[in-house]
């Protein structure tokens, strides 16, 4: 169950719904390219972006009944 569409979901989920800035480590390689033109790319920019969100934001749901439905890899 570790093929790539999993891996991503874990990193993802582990960033932007746990807001745990552990998984940059685990999940970024170093020279992670950032497709979003406002965020730095590597995975230095990461832990600073995941503090900077709110448990309470809307940004990303966290209710334990919202899941991935789709990666698009």
């Amino acid at each position: 169950m570790d093929d790539a569409k999993h891996i991503a979901l874990r990193a993802l989920t582990g960033a932007f719904i746990d807001r745990d800035p552990s998984v940059v480590d685990r999940y970024f390689a170093p020279d992670y390219i950032q497709h979003n033109p406002v965020i730095p790319s590597g995975r230095t920019a990461i832990p600073g972006l995941i503090a900077g969100l709110s448990k309470e934001s809307r940004s990303f749901p966290t209710s334990p009944a919202w899941s991935w439905r789709r990666a698009i890899w």
